[in-house]
């Protein structure tokens, strides 16, 4: 399930966290600043958010959130699955970033994970990351085994 507009995405994951009876929807908003609000005046366990939204994106939801109240958690669920987005939402304090072509069932699953303090990543988000893992340890290693050819003169000037 693919959603096309800000208000069709929020509609429906209304739709789709009031169909599960352990789960209690406290506020939807339609902008990033009326996130941040009701986030702060209801203190949920978990906070969903797109990064592309009205007046406050959402990595800087995310940010101000992290700031204000450091034991919520938000899970990202957006359509952007570049690493420099994901990146961004992970470092800014996301426990979570899901796509929104996840099933119903599998955003459901992720939001009780997460207030269980797990973490959760879409599978392709999760190969993003792994790659980048390997490759940023390729290179250390390709640097380390040159260092490794240098003689000890080398090294004290290096130093």
């Amino acid at each position: 399930m693919r959603f096309n507009s800000c208000s069709t995405s929020r509609q429906s994951l209304k739709v789709i966290l009031e169909g599960d009876e352990s789960l209690d929807l406290l506020g939807c908003a339609e902008d990033g600043e009326k996130a941040v609000q009701l986030t702060l005046q209801f203190e949920p366990d978990v906070v969903l958010t797109d990064l592309q939204m009205p007046r406050l994106n959402g990595i800087e939801v995310t940010k101000r959130l992290m700031r204000a109240l450091p034991n919520v958690r938000v899970i990202v669920w957006t359509v952007h699955d570049d690493d420099r987005n994901v990146f961004e939402a992970l470092k800014a304090g996301a426990r979570g970033y899901l796509l929104k072509d996840s099933a119903p069932e599998e955003i459901v699953r992720c939001v009780h994970e997460v207030v269980k303090g797990g973490v959760v990543l879409d599978p392709v988000i999760a190969t993003y990351l792994i790659r980048d893992f390997q490759q940023t340890h390729q290179e250390l290693k390709a640097h380390e085994d040159l260092l490794c050819d240098l003689t000890e003169r080398e090294l004290a000037i290096l130093r």
